[in-house]
């Protein structure tokens, strides 16, 4: 009986950790993505970063200027397309993690084109145990791999050479991660359940 009743709590508070974990959002910038720049091999051979060549801005046609879930995206003043801005307008309680926010990137490149690196500037404005600014790719056979990700709070900007000497197998994108604390629910969970598989181990 005793046991019945450790089982049940566990899987209630679980279930209610789900809930808690979410992140509090105050209103005001988070992320600048001011812009990137696609280049290529050198005509002597890849790599070569003697003298790469730069082949276009990377844009982003998919995301306009516009509101997504808690977020507001735009492209600077004045508009334009190879920069997004993104901030939260009011404050958002409660933003779960499958609320992040997914930018594709246009480079211009096809699948199996060869990039010797992409340049990266950016600005950032966050609390990183709440957010992260991140740059993914979707590599061959479909997995999506971290590229690059800004993890440091505070305000902060920069520019950042990524994927080094890299083949395209797939869409580049943008995320600006919402990644919720972990509630005092789930802290408690989690000990009930390492009380649970210790007295599992006495029986």
């Amino acid at each position: 009986m005793k046991k019945t009743s450790v089982i049940s709590a566990v899987l209630l508070l679980l279930t209610l950790a789900q809930v808690g974990q979410a992140a509090d959002l105050q209103a005001g910038w988070y992320a600048k993505i001011s812009g990137v720049q696609v280049y290529v091999p050198g005509t002597s051979g890849f790599p070569d970063y003697g003298n790469p060549q730069l082949l276009t801005d990377g844009y982003f046609y998919s995301t306009p200027p516009g509101q997504y879930g808690p977020f507001q995206v735009d492209g600077g003043t004045p508009q334009r397309d190879y920069r997004r801005n993104v901030s939260v307008l009011a404050n958002a309680y409660g933003v779960g993690s499958v609320e992040s926010l997914v930018i594709p990137l246009w480079t211009g490149l096809a699948i199996g084109d060869r990039i010797a690196f992409l340049e990266v500037a950016w600005a950032t404005n966050y609390d990183s145990s709440q957010m992260r600014l991140q740059l993914w790719r979707t590599a061959f056979g479909g997995a999506d791999e971290l590229v690059w990700a800004q993890s440091l709070s505070g305000q902060r900007g920069g520019s950042d050479g990524v994927a080094y000497d890299t083949v395209v197998g797939g869409a580049y994108y943008f995320k600006v991660d919402v990644v919720p604390e972990p509630s005092s629910i789930a802290c408690l969970a989690a000990a009930l359940a390492s009380t649970f598989a210790a007295m599992k181990r006495r029986i």
